[in-house]
């Protein structure tokens, strides 16, 4: 798989192995010599397909194992995506001579190009032809500028396998990109007909076109305003916080500033606010003293939003949340007892949970083989109000399951790993149940670790908090516990009920790559702030 792929294409498969093959051996002839990356969603194929694609160096499979629609397995790839560009195809599309390399070269040379749509023939015909929507150019099969793609929220799941590319095109058109047709760039549509046809087509019609239009018809594609972002980041260690970043990317034009390492940030911040005008600046600290109040208050400006956000949590808040926050035009905490404290203290304040990087957490990669029960987190002495329980709740599991339950961190009175980012996900995706438990008690807060480890694919087993079922369906989603003796008997059934486990663990991974990134955090940010938002 390549480092750094200047294009991502996307495919959607089920039970359809020897086009699937046609379809990657014309991708690889058509994208050479540019770097590239292909994600491959399959929708439970049992004729050998995930075999195969295990076997492909240039290929990540997505295993969602069953059906979900079009939409759906899509957007999944979509959001995996890692280039500047994505391309989606069918998997019987055979893209054409430099088809794919051409394309990408063209966006790379039109900037304002949002999307550009490929040729295709119908039943093999071999007259060439472009779709169009309201008298635009679609994509039906095409390349699409992905920070684009993100702030559209890609193919909306108001449908299920029909008009989302559509619906794409006309969210690229409000953003006042064009969408053009490539007519020297051809993909040759073998149109299977199969089961999976028939699966889509039920009543041998299409609601979601009608749906689509019903929703679309009379709107306007007026263009709405393209803003600036400056990140004031806090990237701790080699963490440059890269999810984040694009989440961010996606609302406009953006820029970094990272107060940590750039020593003189207080002239930084004010030079590029004099000079580049963004229309947000999102601050990340967490250490008072860091900006004072009447900076805050300078960086303010006619037209320009300033927002606080910290996923940091303590016991008691600090009082210089409450003190800058009125300096802030929004102050974003991740547990709604910050919220109201703050909204009580006058503070414009609101609650936004932490994202994830779905890039790395993810159950389609490397695996680490391990114990079947995984705990991370560190132990800071007994400087939080859950500590001595989390403590318990170690030396008990490893008392009780010893070399069938591994904890990873810093603190503990024995011996434990520290791991990067990338061996974490390995570690995850080795597992069978990954134990969750905060430091603290506060309403519908959790720490990324619970999205990152429900991400990569294990089931999840988490400490029972206030506000925890507004985000997942118990014996859904994940499971809780409140004792360290139903945590046992939780564990034992788990680990004695595959399906069941594998079922939940399934359905909390899909929960969280569709619903708790940073891409929906952002997407979040713009309606609270009042940006523009598709409905």
């Amino acid at each position: 798989m390549e480092a750094n792929p200047r294009v991502s294409i996307i495919l959607g498969t089920w039970n359809r192995l020897p086009v699937l093959r046609q379809c990657l051996e014309a991708i690889r002839k058509s994208i050479a010599p540019v770097p590239y990356e292909v994600v491959v969603v399959d929708g439970g194929s049992t004729d050998g397909t995930l075999e195969w694609l295990a076997e492909q160096a240039d290929t990540t499979a997505i295993r969602q194992g069953r059906l979900v629609g079009a939409c759906r397995a899509f957007n999944a790839g979509f959001r995996l995506a890692r280039a500047p560009f994505t391309v989606h195809l069918n998997d019987d599309d055979l893209p054409l001579d430099d088809c794919l390399a051409r394309s990408v070269r063209f966006m790379e040379e039109h900037p304002r190009v949002g999307q550009a749509a490929y040729a295709f023939d119908m039943w093999g015909a071999g007259r060439f032809h472009h779709d169009s929507v309201f008298g635009k150019h679609y994509a039906n099969k095409g390349i699409t500028r992905r920070e684009l793609g993100d702030r559209a929220q890609w193919w909306t799941e108001l449908f299920y396998t029909y008009a989302g590319d559509c619906e794409l095109s006309c969210r690229i058109l409000e953003m006042g990109y064009e969408t053009v047709a490539l007519p020297d760039c051809k993909c040759h549509d073998l149109q299977t007909r199969d089961e999976l046809r028939r699966v889509n087509n039920p009543e041998g019609y299409n609601p979601d076109s009608k749906t689509f239009y019903d929703r679309r018809q009379g709107l306007d594609l007026t263009p709405c305003r393209e803003r600036r972002i400056l990140h004031i980041a806090l990237n701790v260690g080699q963490d440059t916080q890269p999810a984040l970043t694009r989440a961010l990317s996606s609302m406009g034009e953006y820029r970094q500033v990272d107060w940590r390492a750039d020593k003189s940030y207080h002239d930084t911040i004010g030079g590029i606010c004099q000079e580049w005008n963004p229309a947000l600046v999102f601050m990340q600290f967490q250490t008072s003293g860091t900006f004072s109040r009447e900076y805050i208050e300078q960086l303010r400006a006619p037209g320009r939003t300033v927002v606080s956000w910290s996923g940091d949590v303590r016991e008691p808040m600090p009082s210089w949340y409450a003190d800058l926050g009125h300096a802030f035009d929004l102050t974003l905490v991740t547990n709604l007892d910050w919220a109201d404290a703050l909204r009580a203290d006058g503070v414009k304040a609101d609650y936004l949970q932490i994202g994830f990087n779905q890039e790395m957490y993810h159950p389609w990669g490397s695996v680490k083989p391990g114990a079947p029960i995984v705990f991370m987190g560190s132990h800071y002495g007994d400087i939080f109000p859950l500590s001595q329980e989390r403590l318990a709740m170690v030396k008990t599991l490893k008392k009780v399951y010893k070399g069938e339950f591994a904890v990873y961190g810093n603190g503990w009175p024995f011996e434990t790993w520290k791991l990067t980012h990338a061996q974490e996900a390995a570690t995850y995706r080795g597992c069978k149940i990954a134990i969750g438990i905060s430091q603290l008690e506060l309403r519908r807060y959790t720490s990324d670790r619970l999205f990152r480890a429900m991400g990569c694919g294990p089931l999840y087993l988490a400490r029972w908090r206030p506000g925890i079922e507004l985000d997942f369906e118990r014996g859904v989603h994940l499971d809780w516990w409140r004792t360290l003796d139903e945590l046992e008997e939780k564990i034992n059934y788990y680990l004695a009920h595959d399906t069941e486990r594998q079922k939940i663990a399934q359905a909390g991974m899909e929960l969280v790559h569709t619903r708790h990134t940073w891409l929906d955090r952002i997407y979040e940010l713009g309606g609270k702030i009042g940006w523009h938002q598709w409905k």
